[in-house]
């Protein structure tokens, strides 16, 4: 999916890789081709901005569990950890995980605020 104005990647080749997958990019498009089977099992087109969507096949998300944290602290606005802590506690954010507070607090858009 497309979201105007996030500044993170959506998709992870990474993460898609280690899966057991092969991702190509080419000029029109892309795909991913799983190894063990060597079959395709998602396409996507390049749109003129630069944009790859990705057609069909299992959606999932590769997020790093490790990141979530920090994704869900820039998703509510920068919002304290302890604040984010009790969400969580009280499911007041719907589809919130239980997130953790992680070792490093510092994040440098509240420092520069």
């Amino acid at each position: 999916m497309y979201v105007d104005g996030l500044k993170h990647n959506l998709l992870s080749v990474i993460q898609m890789c280690d899966q057991g997958n092969e991702v190509i990019f080419r000029s029109n498009g892309c795909i991913v081709r799983e190894l063990d089977i060597g079959e395709i099992v998602i396409k996507g087109i390049r749109t003129p901005n630069n944009l790859y969507i990705l057609k069909g096949g299992q959606q999932q998300c590769y997020l790093i569990k490790n990141d979530e944290h920090w994704l869900w602290h820039r998703r509510l606005g920068h919002l304290s950890f302890s604040q984010i802590r009790k969400a969580c506690k009280y499911q007041v954010v719907h589809d919130l995980p239980d997130i953790r507070i992680p070792d490093n607090t510092i994040c440098k858009s509240c420092q520069f605020g």
